[in-house]
């Protein structure tokens, strides 16, 4: 997901919390096609980013969507500028982090 997320100009997503995260780090904007509540509420939030678009699934507006995603580039902006303001995260170091900090708890 990592490479196709550097490769692509945009995503068209359901909306899991993983491949989300990876396209805004990547800096990309999305459109998000939710099948459950979290996911559309995760789309919901990258819409407020202004970073993406969300379209229900039992709409017919994809292709405007999409067109309005592809045409407006003020979308693509929010997305680079999500990527930059998280460009320090790691996410195989913080899964590292949060591992132990559970191990602690646990203990």
């Amino acid at each position: 997901m990592a490479k196709a997320a550097v490769a692509c100009d945009l995503a068209i997503l359901n909306g899991t919390h993983g491949a989300t995260a990876q396209i805004l780090l990547a800096g990309k904007p999305s459109l998000h096609f939710p099948l459950f509540l979290e996911q559309g509420l995760l789309g919901e939030n990258v819409a407020r980013l202004g970073a993406g678009l969300v379209a229900a699934p039992d709409r017919e507006d994809f292709h405007a969507r999409l067109d309005q995603l592809i045409r407006s580039p003020g979308y693509a902006a929010a997305a680079r500028q999500f990527a930059q303001r998280y460009a320090f995260l790691d996410p195989f170091r913080q899964v590292q982090r949060v591992t132990a900090r559970l191990a602690a708890l646990v203990e």
